[in-house]
């Protein structure tokens, strides 16, 4: 067949046991996810039966060979037989193109600014700023899936300024009250 290759996105399995957990979010979070869904709403309104829907199909998956949850595309005027997907990050008219929508911003920002960022960084950025603002290392290592705090703090926690000057300054205190 000639023509554009068309993609296929499965739900695989975690990396490690660590990697299936449950993560606490704030109410920022949940009022802008909240506010993202109303307006995912209104475009599936207004696209009607042009909106692509997603429906998980149960698969043998022919890369890993492992039973996974193969994602069917659909236009909302065609009946799928099979449990509906709500797919967070996909574009006004429904069509999800995994990670690349999230991603972009990323490149945009790599390239057009000459500014190193990646999608990963957010994992260093997460880890660093709460254990900048005193988060306890082993909820953070939890957090990001972590079995041990060594991963955490050598590969993802990085020296801030203002870490930095918090070590100045407790030695100031300890300094002054001697």
């Amino acid at each position: 067949m000639s023509g554009k290759a068309k993609t296929v996105w499965y739900f695989g399995n975690c990396k490690t046991p660590s990697s299936y957990r449950t993560i606490d979010i704030g109410n920022t979070l949940v009022n802008a996810l909240k506010e993202f869904k109303e307006e995912q709403a209104r475009h599936k309104e207004e696209y009607g039966d042009s909106y692509m829907k997603h429906y998980a199909k149960e698969v043998l998956n022919p890369y890993t060979n492992k039973p996974e949850t193969k994602i069917i595309n659909a236009l909302a005027e065609i009946d799928v037989a099979l449990p509906e997907v709500n797919l967070v990050f996909v574009k006004n008219n429904g069509v999800f193109e995994g990670t690349a929508t999230v991603k972009y911003p990323f490149k945009v920002i790599h390239y057009e600014l000459g500014i190193l960022c990646r999608f990963h960084d957010f994992r260093d950025t997460h880890a660093t700023k709460l254990i900048e603002n005193g988060a306890d290392v082993k909820a953070v290592a939890k957090r990001l899936g972590h079995s041990t705090i060594r991963t955490t703090y050598e590969i993802y926690v990085k020296v801030t300024s203002k870490m930095e000057s918090d070590v100045v300054n407790k030695f100031e205190e300890y300094a002054m009250s001697k």
